[in-house]
């Protein structure tokens, strides 16, 4: 089988984990297929910046088995014009893919999946188009053009894989038919990740990793922290994920404006291959988001058998339960605070082992993996 997969979403010069769970799926369906992987890659004239050094990855190399190209096209900052931005998407993947594939798996409505049922019609092949979170929450609900977008997008797609049922909701409000979509979780690569063992004599870690963005509960987080600093529990919390788009700066003068300066430390992102080890020095994970589809750093905490407290936001409410963590409301600084002050309080309950295991059973990217390739059989059978 010649499977194209399309998506902007890859790890790149700027962000080392960008779109990680791509790399994971692509490589793991190399085993079984020829992949060819496109991500286009917006052209930006100046060296500095995160779209200039993005600019600046490998046009062409070999990753794991797949051929990956990043052919440059152009983008204007801040979704100036976006409505128009599949053309030059589609040109780009044009000019790197040399013969039809069999079959295209785009990852997110738009532009990726957009210009991938354009070229499902050129070609006559079946299309599979992944939707992370945002493009069926946030688009749509921003601008007309981009909701009459991504759902010509989702109609001309053979299948729309979801990461939560959450979002499957959303992909049928957006006119998917049920029987179209297929219900498949972002996966982790499980043999990284060691169970968490227990800390002796030290001050417990809270570990947050993602942006540095308010999207994300930042500002939520360092006010929680604020009043679970009451000298009844010690804590220290660490944040990964700065980067030149979403610097730490306005946190780390929140952080002093609170008294929480000497607690919480703030890192640069780290590549993918180190998530472990960060996770390895950590006793619980926090994301606080407002919106999420299904994050992979809650089931790479899960992998790594750390407890989490996250909020009530999408994909967390399906998978979170009593035996792993706690939910919270997104945005409640007190509930935040609460959870956090609980799970402190009981480490020793959750265990990191039979978390582990549950990972391995249910989210390990190689028999999603193998899930999703099954699919593609049953579909191309039927083209």
């Amino acid at each position: 089988m010649k499977l194209l997969i399309l998506s902007h979403l890859y790890p790149h010069r700027a962000s080392h984990t960008s779109g990680i769970f791509v790399h994971h799926q692509a490589t793991t369906l190399a085993t079984r297929a020829q992949v060819q992987l496109v991500a286009p890659t917006p052209w930006w004239p100046l060296p500095w910046g995160i779209w200039g050094r993005r600019s600046h990855s490998p046009r062409h190399e070999q990753v794991g088995g797949v051929d990956l190209h990043r052919p440059r096209f152009l983008a204007l900052p801040r979704r100036l014009r976006f409505h128009r931005q599949w053309r030059g998407y589609e040109a780009a993947v044009r000019r790197v893919v040399d013969e039809p594939p069999d079959l295209i798996h785009a990852h997110c409505a738009y532009p990726d999946g957009y210009v991938a049922q354009r070229l499902g019609k050129l070609w006559d092949c079946p299309v599979y188009i992944t939707v992370h979170g945002y493009d069926i929450h946030e688009l749509p609900a921003l601008n007309p053009r981009w909701k009459m977008l991504v759902s010509e997008a989702l109609a001309g797609a053979d299948r729309v894989v979801t990461v939560s049922d959450e979002l499957a909701g959303g992909a049928m409000e957006l006119g998917t038919s049920e029987s179209a979509v297929l219900r498949l979780p972002n996966g982790v690569d499980c043999d990284l990740f060691a169970p968490r063992t227990p800390k002796q004599r030290r001050v417990p870690q809270i570990l947050y990793v993602g942006r540095f963005q308010d999207a994300k509960g930042m500002s939520v987080l360092l006010d929680a922290l604020e009043l679970l600093k009451d000298g009844k529990r010690q804590f220290r919390l660490r944040c990964v994920g700065g980067n030149a788009l979403h610097p730490a700066t306005e946190y780390e003068q929140q952080a002093r404006r609170l008294g929480l300066a000497e607690l919480v430390r703030f890192d640069d992102e780290v590549p993918w291959l180190q998530i472990p080890q960060v996770m390895a020095g950590a006793d619980l994970l926090v994301l606080p988001s407002f919106s999420e589809g299904m994050p992979l750093v809650l089931l790479e905490a899960m992998a790594a058998g750390l407890p989490v407290v996250t909020t009530r936001c999408g994909g967390p409410s399906e998978i979170v339960d009593d035996a792993w963590g706690e939910l919270v409301e997104p945005g409640d600084v007190a509930q935040l605070a609460g959870a956090l002050a609980r799970v402190l309080d009981r480490l020793s309950d959750y265990d990191p082992v039979v978390l582990q295991q549950r990972a391995r059973q249910t989210y390990d990217h190689r028999a999603l993996a193998d899930r999703l390739f099954d699919d593609y059989e049953q579909i191309l059978a039927a083209h």
